[in-house]
């Protein structure tokens, strides 16, 4: 999980680590 971690990152946050 790199490339998630600007994009998903946000709503990743509201949702969960890393969905």
């Amino acid at each position: 999980m790199g490339k998630v971690h600007g994009s998903l990152a946000r709503a990743g946050k509201v949702r969960g680590p890393n969905t």
